[in-house]
């Protein structure tokens, strides 16, 4: 399972260097918007071979945390001395993130549709068109030193390897977790 990357090497800055030591990732969702998906998402670009980090395990040591806490406004007034980028999971008919935060410019709104790979939107689409958001949307200098092909063939892999492992696991009770992928048995077509 644990398939090497290409130069599997921590891509994303060191977090002790001071320029980046501020900057922080939280992908915000509902359950059932496709926030593990955006998590593993964001992971395969700037850290492919990491575990996903919650927000309660603290966000001093990590680059990128997940929360299914919607209050942005409690995040920025409770992590005030961070630079934090907020990546926004959505689904229509779910709980929603207050949309008083879309015209903020540290929130990226992705929908439910635009990762959810179909016939018609295959994971190299969705690969590509994340990453075209991210790159316009995070700080550069994140992206310092990366290769656009590498990054998007280890954000490829991630995902592979996370539903080839779901696939392994699904039908294991709900209290089963991988904590690389932050998936669990039952976890995909649950009910709301």
């Amino acid at each position: 399972m644990n398939k090497k990357y290409k130069n599997n090497i921590i891509r994303c800055p060191d977090l002790k260097e001071d320029k980046y030591n501020f900057i922080r990732i939280i992908q915000v969702g509902a359950e059932h918007t496709g926030s593990t998906l955006l998590t593993n998402l964001i992971y395969g670009i700037f850290l492919p071979d990491e575990s996903i980090h919650w927000i309660n395990e603290g966000i001093e040591d990590h680059l990128i945390l997940k929360t299914h806490s919607l209050n942005i406004e409690k995040l920025i007034k409770l992590f005030y001395n961070f630079k934090l980028y907020f990546c926004v999971s959505e689904r229509t008919d779910h709980e929603c993130v207050d949309n008083k935060y879309i015209n903020y410019s540290n929130v990226l709104y992705i929908h439910y549709d635009e990762i959810n790979e179909t016939q018609e939107n295959t994971l190299t689409n969705i690969i590509n068109n994340v990453y075209n958001k991210f790159i316009r949307f995070f700080p550069k200098e994140l992206f310092v030193n990366l290769n656009e092909s590498q990054i998007k063939e280890n954000a490829l892999s991630r995902i592979i390897n996370m539903n080839k492992l779901y696939e392994t696991i699904k039908d294991k009770p709900f209290s089963f977790c991988n904590y690389l992928y932050g998936i669990r048995g039952h976890h995909r077509n649950r009910i709301k």
